[in-house]
């Protein structure tokens, strides 16, 4: 029965090819597994990878749960991608997606400095982090702070870092704000 059952299958492999590989079937190797998407990083974000302290040596912030319901874990989900389809100036935008509760307290959301108006908190992981940029007083990004470095920089994952959602280490000089993601 066993070698019937062998003799029919080789058989059906080998004088149909065609129709075997129609059906789906891949001998293991001729498997190509999906090229992966090159990653680009930061110049700071490399610098500063192997300085990267953990999540758990900092208190966590409201709202920043270590579960799959984080605001991390939400803005993690959208690294490498622009899910908002704007071109300019949309990290604000970014945040506004992730934490719709938070950016119902803010003004207009879609302006970075902005989110500042929200209850202040401690350094933390998890805490949105309102920071200043070249181009006035009303220039900023907003972010999700995903860790520190030894130094105390923030790790923030941020929409509009180099047009996609990414990962990047700010100046702590930069922070203008840590504030609450309600």
């Amino acid at each position: 029965m066993r070698a019937a059952l062998c003799a029919a299958l080789a058989l059906a492999l080998f004088t149909a090819p065609a129709a075997a590989r129609d059906r789906g079937f891949v001998w293991p190797w001729e498997f190509q597994a999906p090229a992966a998407k090159p990653h680009h990083h930061h110049r700071a974000h490399v610098k500063h990878a192997k300085r990267v302290k953990t999540a758990r040596r900092h208190p966590v912030g409201h709202g920043a749960a270590l579960d799959g319901g984080s605001l991390v874990a939400r803005a993690a989900r959208y690294i490498g991608t622009n899910p908002t389809g704007w071109a300019r100036v949309w990290c604000g935008r970014f945040m506004a997606m992730i934490a719709p509760r938070a950016a119902a307290h803010v003004r207009n959301p879609n302006l970075a400095r902005a989110w500042a108006a929200l209850p202040r908190v401690g350094p933390r992981v998890g805490a949105i982090v309102v920071l200043s940029r070249r181009g006035g007083p009303q220039a900023g990004h907003v972010g999700v702070v995903k860790g520190f470095t030894r130094h105390g920089d923030p790790i923030v994952i941020s929409g509009n870092h180099n047009r996609v959602v990414g990962v990047g280490v700010y100046p702590r000089s930069r922070v203008v704000a840590y504030v609450a993601a309600l």
